[in-house]
């Protein structure tokens, strides 16, 4: 009986997007997935990044204009949002999301890798139509450029 309701709580989850992880269980989630990867990550004030590669040795600060392709996913790799792969979106640091603006400026120009934005340094619980409330996101980067 208890894996049935378990069953039935974990479906109306994944339907209505209405259960959100506490950041000890987001955190939990993203180290999972890392160590799954065998990757190590970095902890950027409550943001996680995983380099692929740093690119150059400038980093944007918080006041300047990324130029950068994405590919945002959820820990279960279903993907809700992508840049038109080769042609990259512009982006104010001073008006990106928590998680962005604490990721991004891990890489240099044509740096690549991953951000793991837990809840709280995301949309929280008032994210844009069609993304999932209270999940940890992952933006797979690749930084163009910035200015």
């Amino acid at each position: 009986m208890y894996f049935r309701l378990l069953a039935f709580h974990v479906l109306l989850c994944s339907l209505f997007a209405s259960c959100t992880k506490s950041d000890e269980d987001a955190v939990a989630d993203i180290e999972a997935y890392a160590s799954q990867k065998g990757w190590t990550l970095t902890d950027t004030a409550g943001v996680y990044v995983y380099i692929d590669s740093a690119g150059g040795p400038e980093r944007p600060n918080a006041n300047q204009t990324i130029e950068f392709e994405y590919v945002a996913s959820y820990l279960d790799d279903v993907v809700f949002d992508a840049t038109v792969t080769g042609v990259p979106v512009q982006l104010s640091l001073a008006i990106a999301m928590n998680g962005l603006k604490k990721g991004l400026p891990f890489f240099g120009r044509e740096g690549k890798g991953y951000i793991f934005v837990p809840p709280a340094q995301g949309y929280k619980n008032n994210p844009p139509f069609g993304v999932k409330e209270g999940v940890v996101l992952v933006y797979r980067v690749h930084v163009r450029d910035f200015y």
